[in-house]
């Protein structure tokens, strides 16, 4: 039954239409994709169940990203600021959103339209991102404010540069996180 399952949510998802998907990663098949066509997700990330990922102003991933469990990004608004109609127009704002390499975004964190977020960056669980994050950054709170910045922003730039990614070594040296599941394969896109 479970293998019937996961045929359909990947067929549902469309993955083949993705602008680009980046392999080997991690994608959930409870995971959701709009506008399939503007997505590109790099090598080695990680998308966890029931993220929501609506591409209609475009989303970039870098690679070795992990999202946690419900992460939602948008990419277009309504148009609000017209006075045309109420409470918004038939013309949707798009704007992209652009996510660096390494980054951790934390459970049900919420990523708004044409948000940038820098390399190696931590988005804290639940934290509501309407604002450009810088690299190396570690975010929270809605909405999002700058809690610190990781000890040594200089490994930033040397683990991108030599693909020190988690989902790298852990795909590359089978590793299972303690009290994991242990079967990967499900979600592993190869």
């Amino acid at each position: 039954m479970r293998k019937l399952k996961v045929a359909y949510f990947r067929r549902k998802q469309r993955l083949g239409q993705l602008e680009y998907l980046g392999k080997p990663s991690y994608i959930s098949h409870y995971a959701n994709f709009n506008f399939h066509e503007n997505i590109s997700i790099g090598q080695y990330c990680r998308i966890g169940p029931y993220c929501h990922f609506d591409g209609e102003g475009g989303i970039e991933i870098g690679d070795g990203t992990i999202f946690a469990s419900r992460v939602v990004i948008l990419t277009s608004s309504h148009n609000y600021n017209q006075e045309e109609w109420l409470p918004y127009n038939q013309i949707d704002k798009k704007l992209p959103v652009r996510i660096g390499k390494g980054v951790w975004i934390g459970w049900g964190a919420y990523i708004l339209p044409g948000v940038s977020i820098g390399d190696g960056a931590v988005v804290a669980m639940g934290a509501v991102v309407t604002k450009n994050v810088e690299k190396g950054a570690i975010v929270g709170g809605n909405p999002a404010k700058l809690i610190k910045y990781r000890p040594n922003l200089a490994f930033v730039d040397t683990a991108v540069a030599e693909r020190r990614l988690f989902t790298k070594y852990k795909i590359e040296n089978n590793i299972i996180r303690a009290g994991r599941k242990t079967n990967l394969k499900a979600d592993l896109i190869e």
